[in-house]
């Protein structure tokens, strides 16, 4: 359609009628009723409304209210030469006016053939030539417009419509939603290892959320052999291969990092393979639930929350890769208070499971998290509203461990699929860490103050190690050296507590070979992967001679 240098469309033509909202808290519109006189002879063009502001007493340019656009086609207005007979322009849901407030609906066509009945002051009414219309019915006037912009006003003159609006029960109600099927995930390029004569597999599938035991769908999409293995043998329903030595909690099947399963078939060399377009699935843990739930509340009405989540377990726990999956999984009997809109922290690992391990652990029928949301109203002409076009659910989950070296060395630590220790220069195997970027010194130092604060709950540490470099030396190919903390702090299960740590790497007086260079890293351990250590600032001193 055409328009002018302002935008404004050309041969639209368009009725304006404005209208007040006297009841305080506002009211719900569902829909508006108009009556048409005529269609006219020419091509059947449709009819639109949408709702608007009044700005200084005229419609709104440019502003709609959202989702308050209804288009109806020719064929669908109903005329009559009396009135009798009313076309329903209904919105696709309530559109909320506020109270004590002007608006007006705007009727456009792009043909002037339509016509609708209109009243005006002192004017016979419709089939009478005695009574006259002596007030209006409504606060408010009708305005003319060519373009759906510029308006001018007929103050003695209004269309005939009417306002359909919901009205509520003083009750509450309540909306359960739950969790979609969660998708598979494409993992990195070539996230198979293999290795000669071992018909087991590691995918490298970080923060996976899967425990031993769990079955598994994997799809190479065409990736090729694996090893020698081939590539139907791998796609499928795999099962999660469990550690073999009992009485042990910890399980260097799975870790953060990924999990191991068992095809049955060896495989020849080593290395990785499994191409760019491996599909698998995955579950979402998580100990931080974010509802973002767009609510309209006005006033007189309230809403509250409530969550039903599905416990996962740690590692090192009893039940952890237990055989049977209602072991490995359990979902809370009843709802537990929840805030909208913002983090809702926990002290226990959650998990949205996929659909197979839902089936397995007998979770699928409502979802492995659900979400309560109860609404009331003390008015009946308003309510609270939840935009399920604009709900989601963020869960939020720390990857962090506890690691030890050897399976069976520790009940209260893990033991990762390839453990490298955390002196080494690179590559180390912890899941959780804080690395700072290097530092260069203009003059050389022979130690270092560390300082940091940090919130320690319990059942949680973290490590400090440095690494030093001559100006010759590549700091990137040093070792790292884990550093005793110099004081003695307890632990702080209020999350608002930090107490300041201090390290002296070389002693109080400084005994490390001289050095330009250095960098800090911070290993981050917890046996509960919904608790981890937070830390607020770190400063480093490098004392010199």
């Amino acid at each position: 359609m055409a328009a002018t240098s302002l935008a404004y469309e050309v041969d639209k033509y368009s009725l304006a009628q404005s209208f007040y909202v006297d009841e305080e808290n506002g009211i719900f519109i569902t829909k508006i009723l108009l009556y048409f006189q005529n269609i006219g002879k020419s091509p059947k063009l449709p009819v639109q409304l949408e709702l608007r502001p009044m700005v200084n007493g005229f419609p709104s340019s440019s502003t709609m209210i959202p989702g308050s656009e209804v288009v109806v086609k020719s064929a669908n207005i109903t005329v009559s030469t009396d009135a009798s007979s009313h076309t329903n322009f209904e919105f696709d849901e309530p559109i909320f006016l506020n109270g004590l407030t002007d608006y007006c609906f705007v009727v456009a066509s792009n043909t002037a053939d339509y016509k609708l009945f209109a009243a005006q002051g002192d004017t016979f009414v419709l089939g009478s030539t005695e009574e006259r219309i002596s007030k209006q019915q409504t606060n408010g006037s009708l305005f003319f417009s060519q373009n759906a912009a510029t308006f001018t006003a007929a103050q003695d003159t209004d269309l005939s419509f009417k306002i359909k609006r919901a009205r509520f029960k003083h009750t509450s109600a309540v909306a359960t939603l739950k969790n979609t099927s969660v998708p598979q995930i494409l993992l990195d390029p070539n996230p198979i290892s293999f290795d000669s004569g071992s018909s087991v597999l590691t995918i490298n599938h970080p923060n996976h959320g899967f425990q031993p035991n769990d079955r598994v769908a994997i799809n190479l999409n065409g990736g090729g052999a694996v090893g020698g293995i081939p590539e139907a043998t791998i796609n499928g329903v795999q099962k999660i291969v469990a550690h073999g030595s009992s009485g042990f909690k910890g399980d260097s099947s799975v870790d953060f990092s990924g999990f191991k399963i068992d095809v049955g078939t060896t495989a020849i060399g080593f290395g990785t393979a499994g191409g760019n377009a491996v599909l698998c699935d995955k579950n979402i843990p998580y100990s931080i639930a974010h509802p973002n739930v767009e609510v309209l509340l006005p006033n007189a009405t309230v809403i509250s929350a409530g969550i039903k989540p599905t416990v996962t377990k740690n590692l090192i726990e009893t039940n952890y890769g237990n055989t049977t999956a209602t072991n490995r999984y359990s979902k809370d009997a009843s709802f537990s208070s929840l805030s909208l809109n913002t983090d809702n922290e926990s002290q226990t690992p959650f998990v949205i499971l996929n659909n197979s391990v839902a089936d397995s652990a007998s979770l699928s029928a409502d979802g492995t998290v659900q979400v309560q949301v109860t609404m009331a109203t003390d008015d009946s002409n308003v309510a609270p509203m939840i935009d399920l076009q604009r709900t989601s659910f963020t869960a939020i989950s720390f990857q962090v461990d506890d690691q030890a070296k050897v399976v069976g060395s520790s009940t209260t630590q893990t033991v990762p699929i390839n453990f490298v220790d955390e002196t080494r220069a690179a590559g180390s195997s912890s899941a959780s860490k804080h690395i700072t970027a290097p530092i260069q010194l203009e003059e050389e130092a022979v130690g270092l103050k560390i300082m940091l604060a940090a919130n320690r709950p319990e059942g949680t540490s973290f490590d400090l190690f440095f690494r030093t470099a001559k100006t010759d030396e590549l700091l990137s190919d040093q070792p790292f050296v884990l550093q005793a903390e110099a004081t003695n702090n307890p632990i702080d299960n209020d999350r608002g507590t930090f107490r300041d740590y201090e390290y002296l790497a070389g002693g109080t007086g400084g005994d490390l070979v001289p050095f330009t260079q250095f960098q800090i890293k911070m290993v981050i351990k917890s046996t509960n992967i919904a608790v981890a250590p937070t830390f607020q600032s770190l400063r480093v001193i490098a004392m010199t001679t």
